[in-house]
């Protein structure tokens, strides 16, 4: 999740993705996907006054996985004429730098159940949202979700949850993330869940 959107949005060669992952009913097939266009953010940048090009500081937490994004981001908003500058830190104060908004923008790991109320529900409120972004119509529609009973609506409602994100360009969702299970050749590990969890219920030996 990049936590800044506006002139990055026609930046990253990264394929955007949704908050819920393929695999699930709620997920948002038919989501646009946007790819780079250095003309269209050159375009918005001397819109906005910027066409000289602007620098944005980008923290990002002591791992390997959001430092190579980082540097992808960089490289690509160059592009453009966009001076991305990376700060690493620990996790304790990148989550204090995060929550207090002490930065442009900002990459951070994610991960929830496959309930889309459960994925989705930080974001409604103020616990568990480091990103402090806020639309009544967005919780509105997790109010709705939590109490729907017919299936296929509740799913729909999720979806038009996504499309409340995507409209507000808060974050770009850059990975849903792959998870690797490794077990003996007698072991069988069972079903696997969307999210990549096992039933450990599930497991036995062949």
């Amino acid at each position: 999740m990049l936590t800044l959107r506006g002139f990055l949005s026609a930046i990253p060669s990264i394929i955007f993705l949704w908050l819920t992952p393929p695999g699930l009913p709620d997920y948002w097939a038919d989501a646009p996907v946007y790819k780079q266009d250095i003309d269209k953010a050159k375009s918005l940048m001397k819109a906005a006054g910027k066409a000289d090009g602007f620098k944005v500081n980008l923290y990002i937490p002591a791992n390997d996985a959001e430092r190579i994004m980082a540097e992808v981001i960089k490289a690509d908003a160059a592009k453009a004429g966009i001076e991305v500058i990376i700060e690493v830190k620990e996790i304790g104060a990148f989550n204090e730098a995060a929550n207090k908004g002490e930065t442009d923008a900002y990459i951070q790991f994610y991960t929830s159940t496959i309930d889309p109320y459960y994925i989705m529900q930080y974001f409604a409120g103020e616990s568990w949202n480091p990103s402090q972004w806020r639309n009544a119509e967005y919780t509105d529609l997790m109010k709705k979700g939590a109490s729907e009973v017919d299936a296929a609506k509740r799913n729909q409602i999720y979806v038009d949850a996504q499309k409340v994100t995507d409209k507000d360009a808060w974050a770009i969702w850059l990975t849903h993330g792959t998870m690797v299970w490794i077990a003996q050749k007698n072991v069988d590990i069972g079903e696997i869940y969307p999210n990549g969890r096992i039933a450990p219920w599930t497991m036995s030996l062949k």
